[in-house]
């Protein structure tokens, strides 16, 4: 009998897969490094543990509970050797009783269809520490997500490159702190092109996401749109899962939109 897929194994992958480092990780989760590690090494999450990493990959409201129980050993769900053939897509049908593994156990893989969507990140360069991690919690939610340290090649004109970016992205976040609303700069430039690309769309499309990343004001340009916070004054953290979970459902409805 195989062994049984561990949540070890699963967030080792995953976080592989997406270039998220244990320090990285250490940013993005209320946790220390010790305890991401023995979790890494097979140690069993204890409940909040499993829950930071529920918000992270954005399990859905109505898988977290299932999640959690399977990330702590109390799920009783499939075998290794069965969810490696069904993600390679060589596993024979399940019954009609149990159902696909996917759908027991959907946070698998990322989200079907969230990655045909192109996010831009709009910011300023002092605010890069605090993107970086906006990007990484992006990309783990299932979406595509542009980032320039990230995405530009050696050798590439960035004064080319960015522009045509923003003009091929299907949303551009605007990223907002009290640096980036009074810089002057490149960044205006970005946001001058976002601008002229959003009264392009079509009525009711989600294109332009202001996005507060600290208590700063908002400029009269991008008043129109309705802003997400990722901050939280009062959390440990200092950011806010319930902005990220607005701002992913907005993410989930511009690829509703896309695919229609």
């Amino acid at each position: 009998m195989t062994e049984a897929l561990t949540f070890a194994q699963w967030f080792k992958r995953r976080s592989r897969e997406l270039g998220i480092s244990v320090k990285q990780l250490h940013r993005l989760l209320i946790l220390s490094v010790s305890s991401i590690e023995k979790v890494l090494r097979g140690d069993p999450p204890s409940k909040g543990f499993a829950l930071e990493v529920a918000h992270l990959f954005a399990i859905p409201d109505d898988q977290r509970d299932a999640f959690v129980e399977w990330a702590r050993g109390e799920g009783g769900l499939p075998s290794s050797g069965a969810v490696d053939a069904e993600i390679d897509g060589t596993a024979k049908a399940q019954s009609k009783a149990d159902g696909p593994i996917r759908d027991r156990m959907p946070w698998l893989d990322p989200p079907a269809g969230h990655d045909s969507i192109r996010v831009f990140l709009c910011h300023a360069s002092e605010d890069k520490p605090t993107v970086r991690d906006v990007y990484f919690r992006v990309r783990a939610a299932g979406f595509s997500v542009w980032l320039d340290e990230e995405d530009l090649l050696p050798g590439q004109d960035w004064r080319v490159e960015i522009p045509r970016a923003v003009k091929h992205s299907d949303v551009v976040l605007v990223c907002l702190s009290k640096r980036a609303v009074t810089k002057a700069g490149y960044v205006q430039k970005e946001l001058g092109s976002a601008l002229d690309i959003a009264e392009e769309q079509p009525e009711g499309t989600i294109y332009l996401i202001p996005v507060r990343l600290e208590e700063c004001e908002v400029p009269n340009r991008l008043e129109q749109w309705q802003r997400v916070d990722l901050f939280s004054l009062g959390s440990q953290s200092g950011y806010s899962w319930q902005g990220y979970r607005k701002l992913f459902r907005a993410l989930r409805e511009r690829a509703r939109q896309q695919n229609q």
